[in-house]
C-alpha cells in the first residue's frame, strides 16, 4: 500500500462528512474520485453512454457542499 493512500482516505472521509444531514429526504452520496495516478476528478456518462473522467479543482468547500471548477456546463455525473 502507498503510504499515500492513507492520506487520501482520510481526506476522502473528510469531504464526505461535510454532506452529513445536509441531503434529506435524499440519501447521501459521493461524486469525487481519484484517477490511478491520484488525481482528484468526477466520472460522468457521455451522450454515447461511455464513461469519462472529468479532473477537478476544489474552489471552496463548506457545510453546503463541495464547489468545484473544471466540468462542462451539463455533466451527467456517476454518484455512489
Amino acid at each position: 500500500m502507498d503510504p499515500m493512500d492513507e492520506v487520501w482516505m482520510e481526506r476522502a472521509l473528510d469531504l464526505a462528512a461535510l454532506g452529513r444531514f445536509t441531503t434529506s429526504p435524499n440519501p447521501m452520496v459521493g461524486a469525487v474520485v481519484l484517477d490511478a495516478n491520484g488525481e482528484m476528478g468526477v466520472r460522468a456518462v457521455d451522450n454515447d453512454q461511455r464513461v469519462l473522467f472529468y479532473p477537478i479543482a476544489v474552489v471552496r468547500e463548506d457545510p453546503d457542499g463541495l464547489w468545484v471548477s473544471g466540468l462542462p456546463a451539463e455533466v451527467t455525473l456517476i454518484t455512489v
